[in-house]
Parts: C-alpha cells; structure tokens; sequence
C-alpha cells in the first residue's frame, strides 16, 4: 500500500467519524419536544411565521421601564433609506375583527415561547386553523415615515397586561391567554417597505390609512424588537 493509500483511508475515516457525531447530535436534538410551548391546537399562539429581512438604513431605539402598574415604552424609528416606509402603529382596540377605536397607547400583547410578553404594533398573519372562520380580515393603521424622518412614541401600557391580538383570542381550541407569571418583556415594531406588495396595499379611510392583517402582509414585514427587560 502506498502512502497516498494510507492517508486516503485515513481521511476517510475521519470523514465517517465527523458524519457519524453530526447525524448523532441532530438526532439528539432535531426531534419533537414535548416540553415544549402549547401550539395552537393546544390552546396556544397561532403560529408567527418570519417576514422579510431588515429594511437597510431603517432603525429602532426602544427603552422599556417596567413599573408596578404599567410598561412605559419611549421608541424612535429613523428611516435613512431612500424610500418612505410604513408602520402599523395605530393600533385599534375593540371588536376583534376590526379596529374600532384609537389609542397611541394601545398595542398588541402576546405570549412568547420562553414565557415572555410581546408588546407590538405591527400586521400579524392568518392563524392557521381550520375550526374558525372570518368573515373578513382585521385592519390597522398605519403611519408613513419619509427618508430621513423619524416616528416617535411614548406609550404607558396598564398592568396586568392583557392579551390583545388582531385575530382574537379563541381559535378553535380554547381561549388563549398570556404566561403567568410573565418572566419578560419586549417591544416590537413591525415596519412594511415601499411599494407594497399589489396583495399588501394600504386602504384610504377617513383618519388616515390603514393594512390588512393577513399572510401576504406579515411576509412584507420585517418585525424590529428592543432587548427583552425583566418585570
């Protein structure tokens, strides 16, 4: 055998070697879990598919306290791209299937995997289930921020948070509601591009505009969240 042989059969048992501890650890850890969050089948949140990527020259400063009875949460959003973004950030609280009345203080509030909170104004995609059925999609409104401009809010959320979320609360499978007790808090801001999607276009109406909640929507979005904080 020559030294060209020895050292092929060399590397190709090292090879094997390093095959075999990949495939071992996937399938240590690539499997279901069970210990994990309810899905919604189980009376959890409805799956919350990725959007699209960060929005170039597009950034978020959020600072969140966390007081005995409510979250104050102060953000700017700086537009230094050359195209106008939109934000869903007029956030309607009222009958689950519209928005119905406005508040700056208002934001949707749902429960995370790691039993955290998520308080957000942004689109969110259909739940996907087949025991409800909508007669129409939830709507938001939206603000435009031009190239170079910034979108500034501060808001005071009431404590205990209640869970708020565009396509209701029961989806089917029981009511959902938020962790108890709730081990953090983040602020998420969804952001949509310019021009939208032909599916993704924003409706006139007598306050502004407003978007659609729905899948080709939450696929446009990029979702921008602070650093989560304790309560």
């Amino acid at each position: 055998m020559t030294t060209t042989d020895r050292w092929r059969r060399v590397v190709a048992g090292v090879g094997a070697l390093l095959l075999g501890l990949l495939v071992t650890g996937c399938g240590e850890s690539g499997g279901p879990d069970d210990s994990g969050p309810a899905g919604i089948e189980d009376g959890g949140e409805p799956a919350d598919p990725k959007g699209a990527e960060a929005i170039a020259g597009v950034e978020l400063a959020a600072r969140i306290e966390v007081h005995d009875d409510t979250v104050r949460i102060d953000y700017v959003l700086t537009n230094n791209s050359s195209e106008q973004v939109h934000v869903p950030n007029r956030v309607g609280r009222g009958d689950e299937y519209g928005r119905v009345a406005q508040d700056s203080n208002f934001v949707y509030a749902t429960g995370t995997a790691d039993g955290g909170v998520d308080l957000s104004k942004r689109v969110f995609a259909t739940p996907d289930t087949d025991e409800m059925a909508w007669g129409h999609a939830p709507t938001v409104g939206v603000s435009t921020v031009a190239p170079g401009a910034r979108l500034k809010e501060s808001l005071t959320v009431p404590r205990p948070l209640e869970r708020h979320q565009p396509w209701g609360s029961d989806y089917g499978h029981g009511k959902v509601s938020l962790p108890e007790p709730v081990e953090r808090i983040r602020f998420c801001l969804g952001v949509l591009p310019h021009p939208l999607p032909p599916a993704a276009a924003l409706h006139r109406v007598a306050d502004g505009w407003e978007i659609s909640h729905g899948n080709v929507v939450n696929a446009a979005q990029h979702l921008y969240c602070s650093e989560p904080v304790q309560p």
